[in-house]
């Protein structure tokens, strides 16, 4: 909307337009296995968490390598308010969050773009085959790159040994690719 004060744009594993959809179509299975979970969700958001989803509510999981003394406030941090935000995250990505996004969709010009995408291959739901596995990493990597149109001077890295959750699984990455946008901008402006 503001293009004015945008200066270059970092995208990290970014949500694509009518990604439900895309999903659905090469996954036929998707769309109750994500109802299901937002029906988890929207327990796990409840406060006071009914027993029935005590422990089912971590998302994610403490990491194997976190100290034990770490673990119970990486628990904590998990109450039913972080469930409540990611769950009104999860409602604002189907079709209404996607219709803006294409009725928002803008030329930055040359305004530089990095976008990271994953490099692992898309394991989103148990039980997914190896064909929709490289259907639906394919589709995303193809949705990614028709994303870098929107800048004239845009460029795609693919994160080697990563998921979707670069920044918790190749935080190095993020932090590259900022660090590359800054320089470059400040180089330009000293031009």
């Amino acid at each position: 909307r503001n293009m004015n004060s945008v200066a270059g744009i970092v995208l990290v594993d970014p949500s694509v337009e009518y990604q439900d959809k895309l999903l659905a179509e090469i996954i036929p299975t998707a769309p109750a296995m994500l109802a299901s979970d937002m029906t988890r969700r929207d327990f796990c958001a409840s406060d006071p968490r009914p027993p029935s989803v005590a422990g089912k509510c971590l998302d994610p999981p403490p990491p194997a390598d976190l100290p034990k003394e770490s673990v119970d406030w990486f628990v904590e941090a998990q109450g039913w308010w972080y469930s409540a935000h990611t769950l009104r995250e999860y409602q604002a990505m189907g079709t209404t969050s996607s219709d803006a996004l294409v009725a928002e969709k803008k030329s930055m010009g040359a305004r530089p773009l990095i976008l990271l995408n994953a490099g692992n291959k898309m394991q989103l739901l148990p039980g997914q085959t190896e064909a929709q596995t490289d259907a639906l990493t394919a589709a995303w990597l193809q949705k990614h790159r028709e994303m870098l149109s929107i800048s004239e001077k845009s460029e795609l890295r693919m994160v080697e040994g990563s998921g979707h959750f670069i920044p918790r699984e190749k935080p190095d990455a993020v932090v590259r690719a900022v660090n590359d946008m800054v320089t470059e901008l400040r180089a330009k402006k000293r031009r």
